[in-house]
């Protein structure tokens, strides 16, 4: 039943996913349920129902903090929102996407220097710990062997890291930063490219 429930609410079958999360009786599941039906609310930006159904959850539960990140994100609070991403930091550990989530809100904040700041830690990181991805590795002589779109790469938060990093180039005028960060990506056939770097191609 959690697994129907979870893969209604990946098809987008909200109504669905609701109704047959609530069929989920077992108090074990209870928290899991919960938060299923408040990410319904989110993806439906029905986010007073969101809140409420956080407020239900476990307070201290990194997942918890997290939700209410980005219930401030979606209403444009973008310091608590960076401040409740931290705090998911700090009890989880360093996790590439949440620091990604906290350069976004120095973005929306318009702090470039912030944002640039983490956004390069998250690149270090990747350089350091995941040579395979290639990182840099395209250059305007040579093209790089395609590292595909696998779930190393996705946990990684390079392809989102490195296109902020290009916004924010291109924000601040620099269109050869902003062109040199889309070329350090990991190198993707044209096929493979997600469309926000399609776009930023």
């Amino acid at each position: 039943k959690i697994y129907y429930a979870q893969s209604l609410l990946k098809a987008g079958l909200y109504e669905e996913a609701t109704k047959n999360s609530l069929r989920v009786k077992e108090e074990e599941y209870e928290q899991r349920m919960l938060k299923l039906r408040a990410h319904v609310k989110y993806e439906q930006d029905d986010i007073p129902a969101c809140r409420a159904i956080v407020d239900q959850c476990i307070q201290d539960d990194p997942d918890t903090i997290i939700s209410y990140a980005c219930i401030e994100f979606k209403n444009n609070n973008y310091d608590a929102a960076r401040k409740k991403f931290v705090d998911a930091i700090g009890a989880l550990g360093y996790q590439p996407d949440l620091a990604y989530n906290v350069s976004l809100c120095y973005y929306k904040m318009k702090q470039y220097g912030s944002a640039l700041k983490h956004l390069g830690e998250i690149v270090e990181k990747g350089v350091r710990f995941h040579p395979e991805l290639s990182i840099g590795s395209n250059n305007e002589m040579t093209a790089a062997r395609s590292v595909g779109n696998s779930q190393l790469l996705k946990e990684t938060a390079l392809i989102e890291a490195f296109n902020l990093k290009a916004a924010i180039e291109y924000n601040l005028n620099n269109i050869s930063g902003a062109r040199l960060a889309l070329n350090d990506m990991p190198p993707r056939t044209m096929a493979e490219l997600d469309g926000v770097s399609l776009h930023n191609q």
